[in-house]
């Protein structure tokens, strides 16, 4: 896996994902970012899980899908405050970077091998489905959780410079 991918539905828009999750605006309210973490059995190819549109299709649900969202004992869903996402336009170098301020944890206490994070835009925190969520990157992140029997926090650090906007490999 070449990973980290910027998804094909959040190429050149992932910004504007992130200013809604950041400003708010009138209609965006509740809008948020969400970590994911996805197991590492049956996680598919890059040029399969680009092509995903939501979080819905990307996990497949009812689909027979083979990728899976992780479910160890102190696993859920990391929501990114607002005040945590920095965007910065670099005009020099023809970009934008987005940045999360603070590295999401988990505490596991149970087995479980990871392969990737996603990072998602959520139009509505408060409520909606997994089909209203649009995945905005997903990077490689490969742990085994929870082996030494106690809690031994799963940390992924976010580049300092965050990711580049609508680059893709």
């Amino acid at each position: 896996m070449a990973l980290p991918i910027i998804p094909n539905i959040a190429l050149e828009r992932d910004a504007e994902y992130c200013q809604l999750a950041h400003d708010k605006p009138t209609g965006f309210a509740n809008a948020g970012l969400v970590w994911v973490l996805l197991k590492a059995s049956g996680l598919e190819a890059d040029t399969v899980l680009r092509d995903y549109a939501n979080l819905d299709a990307l996990l497949k649900r009812g689909g027979g899908s083979q990728v899976a969202e992780a479910s160890f004992t102190g696993y859920s869903r990391l929501a990114v405050t607002n005040t945590n996402i920095s965007i910065t336009v670099d005009n020099v170098n023809d970009k934008v970077l987005i940045d999360i301020t603070v590295d999401p944890s988990w505490d596991p206490t149970t087995v479980e091998d990871i392969g990737a994070i996603a990072l998602c835009f959520d139009p509505d925190t408060t409520g909606g489905t997994d089909a209203d969520i649009i995945p905005l990157f997903v990077d490689a992140c490969v742990e085994t959780t929870g082996t030494g029997g106690a809690a031994t926090p799963l940390t992924y650090v976010v580049a300092t410079n965050g990711y580049n906007s609508g680059v893709q490999a």
